[in-house]
């Protein structure tokens, strides 16, 4: 190892000298201190090593009497440096990701794998893709009134676009219901039950803590757990939105065709209303089977990334949660783009906004969706729905 890779220098103070330290690790592993004047004034000449060396006598003291101090400081120093430059790595890892991302929003509108027969943009094969579906679920909706079941409705809209899709792609789906309220006993076997009729690759049916917040960070805690190819889909879906029967065939024929970072499967109103919206004359538009994707401003705590994107994102805090969603998923859209469906695929409902409801996608009809939704979970034995 060249003297010039191999050295470090500290500062330390000693009898009144002021010493620089050079330590050199030898191929056998052990050190070699080498130790230097240093003006006791300490100015810009302490990055430089004295050219006198101290007299010998002070040097054998010194070199006697700081080796074990020496060693102990080399390994704080490497104790120091390891996670430092561990960081470093990561960092410029992540930054290759988030360019990569970008690349997708700079590419001119094409079809990506998709290709056109008789006028339809198709795939040469069946999309596939790993699905990790993180769905929080307490039966009970703040913007409901009485006589309506939000959660129970969306609950029943998920399965059927679970239904929906092939029997080989649900075999690469794994499906998490998170269950937290006061009736979360009632639903345990519900959900296990149609889960298990689906023949997905995996589910899991179970508690978390109560509260919006409490369940919404356990959701993370396991989707942080999560052992898959990087390009894997990490699904979240809160229980008010209500999503079209073809919700998760669209969204892996655009993960398939594009390899986005991270998506959204709604397209709100008010994306062509309000004034704030951060982007605009700067949307990507990319085509799909059957809609477009554009790039968006930002996203409620219902979302999908790529695995990679997720793990980058979520540590440095960027995941859009129950308390801060606007601002983290603004910041999600600067660095690898966030992807929303025209028309959407799916609809945020809350019963006791005020008209117009900005909420709710005017380009479906959900009253009506609503009733053949509630007429579905009648006939699938729902708690709760008489």
């Amino acid at each position: 190892m060249s003297l010039f890779v191999s050295l470090i220098w500290f500062t330390f103070i000693y009898d009144g000298w002021s010493l620089t330290t050079a330590i050199s690790r030898r191929p056998d592993g052990g050190l070699s201190p080498v130790i230097v004047e240093v003006p006791k004034k300490l100015n810009s000449s302490y990055l430089r090593p004295a050219l006198e060396p101290l007299p010998p006598q002070s040097s054998r003291f010194a070199s006697q009497q700081s080796h074990g101090w020496l060693e102990g400081q080399w390994q704080h120093l490497v104790s120091f440096l390891r996670p430092a430059a561990t960081q470093a790595a990561k960092n410029a890892k992540d930054e290759k990701l988030f360019a990569g991302c970008q690349s997708l929003i700079q590419t001119q509108p094409g079809l990506g794998k998709l290709k056109v027969m008789n006028g339809a943009f198709v795939f040469d094969k069946e999309p596939l893709e790993p699905v990790y579906l993180f769905y929080r679920f307490t039966g009970h909706s703040r913007h409901d009134k009485l006589a309506e079941h939000t959660p129970a409705l969306g609950a029943v809209s998920l399965l059927n676009a679970l239904q929906a899709t092939s029997k080989i792609l649900r075999k690469s789906m794994h499906v998490y219901v998170l269950l937290n309220g006061e009736d979360r006993e009632s639903y345990v076997d519900w959900f296990r039950g149609k889960l298990r009729e689906l023949e997905l690759e995996s589910f899991d049916v179970r508690d978390v803590p109560e509260g919006n917040d409490k369940s919404y960070s356990e959701m993370i805690s396991s989707a942080q757990k999560v052992k898959d190819v990087d390009r894997a889909m990490l699904l979240f879906l809160e229980e008010d939105y209500l999503v079209h029967p073809d919700m998760l065939i669209k969204l892996v024929d655009f993960w398939t065709a594009y390899d986005p970072c991270a998506l959204v499967p709604y397209d709100y109103p008010d994306r062509y209303t309000r004034t704030d919206n951060q982007g605009y004359h700067a949307e990507a538009i990319l085509h799909a089977p059957g809609l477009h994707w554009r790039t968006v401003e930002s996203a409620t705590v219902t979302f999908a990334m790529r695995l990679d994107v997720f793990r980058a994102l979520e540590s440095r805090q960027l995941i859009p949660a129950p308390w801060d969603d606007r601002g983290p998923s603004r910041q999600v859209n600067r660095l690898v783009g966030l992807w929303a469906p025209m028309p959407s695929l799916a609809s945020h409902i809350h019963h006791d906004c005020t008209g117009p409801c900005t909420l709710t996608d005017p380009n479906f009809d959900y009253p009506a969706y609503e009733k053949l939704l509630l007429e579905k979970a009648r006939c699938m034995r729902m708690p709760f729905i008489g």
